[in-house]
């Protein structure tokens, strides 16, 4: 069989892979003579080619490995589904050069890569970082005393999360010691105007003192206990050492200022005290009854026709001490006014003139928490009951407490 081949397709396709002029490539069937080739051999390759190309035309392709030219390499491609093979005789020069270019290309691009990687390893690790720089940075201002500043430049991810998340915070943080701030001021406010409300210039009670004695030597009974209540209120009104008392000297407090109470009311109201025992030693804000009962008298009692009574109790429920102030008055809808105890309004607070159950009220919660406080139990006509919750505790506890 005779087939037509364009030696043109085959010059092309062997042209691809030529990668030196000193190269011979060549395609022979086994058993055959060479079909087409590329190249020439150099001189004394000749006879290496020839030896080469008898083998190949006698089929002994097993002689050909016992023949060697010295500086020259000879390459072998076989076609398994056709009877051709393709042939190569190369300088082993070249080879050796070719190797030498291939190892070092590979060996700028292993450079290459590892700049690029490094490259990208810094960039990536200066984004991370940044932020917690930053963030670093702004605690340690904030820690010297600049607190307005807030973490900037917040991208959207797991840092700048973490940044949000710091600012807010720090705004709660400041927001609380703000509010801390307030409370204090309004307890100090409080404190003073227990103290303005009670007493007046210093040398009071000390001048009470001589008129009891006075009172006394003349036989005036009645004026001489007067002043020595009112000479007792000034006592404990004055004594501002300490925000806390104990229930025992509460109790003797405001039994002064029932007695004073009763000459000016001429005992038109009937007291009663239900204290238990366990509750004398246990702590309370100081001033803290005293108030309630003017409160009773005041609001409750003024329009009462009949008899009049106000009972105080005090006991400990589940480690919370509950004192009571009851009266038989003409009562009141109380939803309005224990919805104004539970909002703790600073300015109706600030707006009172006396010692009123607001400003009781915004005391506790401040010194105790909001789960303490006063809460009013009243209907109209049936009467009105205060109560006043604080934790049950002694009053070196309550110290402890508040470190």
């Amino acid at each position: 069989m005779v087939c037509d081949v364009d030696s043109g397709v085959l010059q092309k396709i062997m042209e691809k892979y030529v990668i030196n002029e000193q190269a011979y490539i060549w395609l022979q069937p086994m058993g055959d003579r060479q079909i087409y080739a590329i190249g020439n051999p150099e001189k004394g390759s000749a006879s290496y080619y020839e030896k080469i190309d008898d083998c190949i035309r006698r089929g002994k392709l097993e002689e050909i490995e016992n023949i060697s030219e010295r500086n020259k390499v000879l390459f072998q491609v076989s076609q398994k589904k056709y009877n051709l093979d393709a042939y190569s005789i190369m300088p082993q020069e070249m080879l050796r050069q070719n190797q030498a270019m291939l190892t070092r290309n590979l060996l700028l691009t292993a450079i290459l890569m590892i700049v690029i990687i490094t490259v990208a390893i810094l960039y990536i690790t200066k984004s991370l970082t940044t932020p917690l720089e930053q963030l670093t940075e702004t605690v340690t201002k904030i820690r010297s005393g600049n607190t307005n500043l807030r973490v900037a430049y917040l991208e959207d991810d797991e840092i700048g999360q973490l940044g949000r998340e710091f600012n807010e915070m720090l705004d709660e943080i400041q927001r609380l010691i703000g509010k801390e701030y307030e409370n204090q001021l309004l307890l100090n406010k409080a404190e003073y105007k227990a103290l303005q409300a009670q007493i007046n210039p210093h040398f009071l009670y000390n001048t009470l003192d001589t008129m009891s004695s006075i009172s006394s030597i003349q036989n005036c009974e009645i004026v001489s206990s007067l002043c020595q209540s009112l000479s007792g209120i000034f006592r404990y009104s004055l004594d501002m050492k300490n925000s806390c008392s104990t229930v025992a000297k509460e109790i003797n407090h405001l039994k002064n200022y029932i007695f004073v109470m009763n000459v000016r009311m001429r005992e038109e109201v009937n007291y009663n005290f239900h204290i238990a025992e366990d509750v004398l030693q246990d702590s309370v804000p100081r001033i803290s009854l005293q108030p309630l009962v003017e409160n009773a008298l005041n609001h409750g009692l003024r329009n009462k026709h009949g008899e009049k009574r106000i009972e105080i109790a005090a006991e400990k429920k589940e480690g919370i001490l509950e004192i009571l102030v009851k009266d038989n008055g003409v009562g009141m809808d109380s939803t309005e006014i224990n919805k104004k105890l539970e909002e703790n309004d600073k300015d109706i607070v600030e707006a009172g003139n006396s010692i009123g159950i607001y400003n009781i009220n915004a005391r506790m919660k401040m010194l105790y928490g909001e789960a303490y406080g006063i809460h009013v139990e009243s209907k109209p006509e049936k009467g009105t009951c205060v109560i006043l919750r604080v934790p049950a505790m002694k009053v070196d506890e309550v110290e402890m407490w508040r470190k």
